[in-house]
């Protein structure tokens, strides 16, 4: 089961990244999506919110650099590439290349993603395009 489910990972990941939405014949009708310690969304709210992501981000990548599976759970470590090219928390493009890491752990339930934790790191991101500036010694 662990191997199945680490395909359907793959496979989700590979859509995502070719359509710049959550395709949804990967997950449930009542998934939880939870972002960051934020309270959880519906499917439906994350698929609206991604839409606002990926037109930030159009060309998004999500890299696996690992995947680890154990029962219904699948962990997957990543680095995600990306170029602000739309208004991004109110902030307009900056052109600017992003890179971050995050961590999500997906549960799977007959062959369906029924929730998922996503963590990223948002200062790199935010950092990234322009957003945040670093304490420096200058």
């Amino acid at each position: 089961m662990s191997e199945q489910n680490k395909a359907l990972i793959r496979r989700l990941i590979k859509d995502l990244d070719q359509r710049h939405e959550p395709p949804d014949e990967y997950y449930a009708p009542n998934c939880k999506v939870y972002f960051n310690g934020e309270p959880p969304m519906d499917f439906q709210a994350y698929k609206k919110a991604s839409k606002g992501f990926y037109a930030a981000f159009p060309d998004l990548v999500h890299h696996i650099d690992e995947l680890i599976a154990e029962g219904n759970n699948v962990v997957m470590r990543q680095h995600v590439t990306a170029t602000n090219k739309g208004t991004f928390q109110g902030v307009p493009a900056t052109g600017k290349q992003v890179t971050y890491t995050g961590i999500i752990i997906w549960r799977i339930t007959n062959g369906k993603v029924s929730e998922f934790y996503s963590n990223f790191d948002l200062l790199a991101l935010y950092k990234g395009v322009g957003g945040v500036k670093m304490l420096t010694k200058e």
